[in-house]
C-alpha cells in the first residue's frame, strides 16, 4: 500500500492542484461497469 501511494506521489507536481473526490465522482467510480465486472472476478 505504501509502494503505491509512493508511486502516485511521484507522479504529482508541487503545483498540481489536488481536490478530494465528491460524493458523486465516488458514486460514478463504484457503479462504472468496468468496476462492476472488476468485482465478479474476485470470486
Amino acid at each position: 500500500m505504501m509502494r503505491c501511494l509512493a508511486d502516485v506521489m511521484r507522479r504529482i507536481a508541487p503545483e498540481d492542484r489536488l481536490r478530494a473526490l465528491t460524493a458523486e465522482d465516488i458514486d460514478k467510480l463504484v457503479n462504472w461497469d468496468a468496476e462492476k465486472y472488476r468485482q465478479t472476478l474476485k470470486t
